[in-house]
């Protein structure tokens, strides 16, 4: 069994190929992509805490990017906006492609930027380790 450790350093198309293609690799986040990944959630955390507007956060998106959403609406807001993203054309992926996507999305989670918070990232991890797929 391999390990596929993310860290915060570049990670090649390769890689991700060969872990997603074996469903024996155990997938880690290191200490440095935790904790970047828990200073993206702290700067989401003081933005939506300072009231400022913040794209996609308490605004629309796209061209109602002007437009706040309600305080009482925010959460609402969030799903829906999730939702919306959650469709798809065509055939299901296969397995390692399915693999691939996932741990793709979780090498994004590991520079910081997404704003999720380390739980939600150790979630992906441990769908790669248990073999669990959409």
């Amino acid at each position: 069994m391999g390990i596929f450790t993310i860290g915060t350093g570049p990670v090649s198309a390769l890689a991700v190929a060969e872990a997603a293609a074996d469903p024996t690799f155990h997938v880690e986040l290191n200490q440095d992509a935790l904790n970047l990944i828990g200073r993206g959630r702290e700067i989401v955390e003081e933005a939506a805490a300072s009231g400022q507007r913040v794209y996609g956060l308490n605004t629309l998106l796209g061209s109602g990017r002007d437009t706040a959403v309600e305080e009482k609406s925010l959460l609402a807001y969030q799903v829906q906006v999730i939702r919306y993203h959650n469709s798809g054309v065509g055939p299901y992926l296969d397995r390692a492609a399915a693999r691939a996507v996932i741990l793709a999305r979780l090498v994004g989670f590991s520079r910081g930027g997404s704003g999720v918070r380390a739980g939600t990232a150790g979630f992906y991890a441990e769908l790669l380790n248990r073999g669990v797929y959409p």
